[in-house]
């Protein structure tokens, strides 16, 4: 009788077996935790002895992983005066260390992408962008306060996301050629007024000199040659080079602009008085809600499953209430005080990963990072990010490659399979970019309703594909 061959279960199948086993008892130790531990992970008893095995370069290289996201951005809003650079960053750091006592994994902070870009386009006050993060935060704490994040994330339009990031990203790309195109600048000083007055040229171009067109293009081709190397951190360079051309133009100019002397200590003089109602208004309709579905999309839902996915043997690293929960809190606290509007987000977690990110110690290392250089060097910086010291080929630079990559996330649709999302993504790219992003969202809305309803396209929604997207 012939024996009947014994099958040897594969090493794949062995590890399908081991996933939920570590989930169940993930889940079985997560359970057993006392409230307070279960809201604070490094109260956990177990929590130190595996911090100590993240002291390491690799974390440390991690943590700055997400910089080339949040320095164009700031760096663009302060030297026109629309943030404060030294608050910004400092409790940006002081979120940073806040939520590594909350997370347990790498959650990145960064600015809220469509709002910091239709800011830079439309030259917001800072009260307007700080009722923007007020109001935002209202309403993610609302709902993750209610459960009924879960709930709105699954209808939010995918087109829709992708459309307001098309519409904003290459409003953004657009400020940022204006911006690098490099026109002849001259400062003067209004004794009368006491302060600097910037005119730009035209018509004159400054192609030469350390601010141009062709240090721009020299610029432009650096960041294209490690566009695909994460491990290359371009927008850290680009802004070095930035900082020590302030100090070149700043020392020239000292005495003839009467500007005061650089001094290190922190700066908390310009925060942000209370909004107006004004304010208030037109930070609804023309920030928050083009912001709201890129965040419960991509900070919130994206960011939840890409967490599981990194991290499976943590029991729900990232929930979406948690997450929702936590920019609330950190935006209404701190914009208040002058912070940038800030969230999570998948990209930012991706960038952080890749950089070699594993643990809540790389978010206490970039914590301190930007607290200590607030703190040391807020005076100085406030001094050299402004308008007409601080080179504008540098902030042209930095701000294109932001609306490069917030493009390239946009266009991300099956255009074969998907012809009802390719026209409610291009209404409303086209909307924000004739008009505004409200308006355009508004009108992607109307557009996905009368798709999905009137018509019964079956084509007009698909859910979410990636997680490689940004906030």
């Amino acid at each position: 009788m012939a024996s009947t061959p014994t099958e040897t279960p594969s090493v794949g199948h062995h590890a399908e077996m081991e996933e939920p086993m570590i989930k169940s008892e993930a889940e079985a130790s997560y359970a057993a935790l006392p409230w307070l531990q279960k809201v604070f992970v490094v109260l956990r008893p177990e929590w130190r002895a595996e911090a100590k095995q993240f002291l390491t370069l690799q974390e440390c290289s991690g943590s700055l992983g997400d910089l080339g996201t949040f320095l164009p951005l700031v760096t663009a809003l302060a030297v026109t005066h629309q943030i404060a650079f030294g608050p910004t960053l400092f409790f940006a750091g002081l979120f940073t260390l806040v939520l590594s006592t909350y997370f347990e994994v790498p959650i990145p902070v960064q600015p809220m992408k469509s709002i910091s870009a239709i800011a830079i386009a439309e030259k917001y006050s800072q009260e307007q962008i700080a009722a923007s993060g007020i109001l935002i935060a209202a309403i993610l704490f609302f709902l993750s306060a209610t459960n009924l994040i879960t709930i709105v994330g699954r209808h939010v339009p995918f087109s829709l996301v992708r459309g307001i990031q098309l519409g904003v990203g290459l409003s953004l790309l657009m400020s940022g050629v204006k911006s690098a195109y490099s026109h002849t600048t001259t400062l003067t000083y209004n004794a009368t007024s006491h302060a600097v007055v910037v005119k730009r040229s035209t018509t004159e171009l400054q192609w030469w000199g350390a601010d141009s067109i062709v240090v721009s293009l020299l610029l432009v081709i650096l960041c294209l040659g490690f566009m695909h190397h994460r491990r290359v951190p371009t927008a850290i360079v680009v802004f070095l080079y930035g900082v020590v051309v302030a100090i070149v133009a700043y020392v020239q100019n000292k005495d003839r602009l009467h500007l005061p002397a650089l001094t290190f200590g922190p700066d908390f003089s310009q925060m942000p008085g209370w909004p107006s109602a004004s304010d208030f208004q037109t930070a609804f309709l023309k920030m928050v809600l083009p912001q709201l579905p890129l965040t419960l999309l991509n900070s919130v839902i994206a960011l939840e499953q890409l967490a599981s996915d990194l991290f499976p043997q943590k029991h729900v690293p990232a929930s979406s209430r948690r997450v929702c929960f936590s920019i609330a809190v950190g935006d209404f606290v701190f914009c208040m005080l002058g912070m940038l509007p800030m969230c999570h987000g998948a990209g930012g977690l991706a960038s952080q990963y890749a950089f070699g990110a594993r643990s809540n110690v790389a978010m206490m290392i970039l914590g301190s990072i930007k607290l200590v250089v607030a703190l040391v060097f807020g005076s100085t910086l406030m001094l050299l990010l402004r308008d007409g010291i601080f080179p504008a080929c540098v902030i042209g630079v930095l701000v294109i490659f932001a609306g490069v990559h917030l493009s390239i996330v946009g266009i991300d649709v099956d255009t074969k399979k998907n012809k009802g999302d390719l026209v409610v993504l291009m209404m409303t790219a086209a909307t924000s970019l004739a008009l505004d992003t409200g308006t355009g969202f508004l009108v992607g809305a109307f557009t996905y309703l009368v798709l999905k309803v009137a018509v019964r396209d079956p084509n007009a929604y698909f859910s979410l594909k990636s997680t490689d997207d940004l906030p």
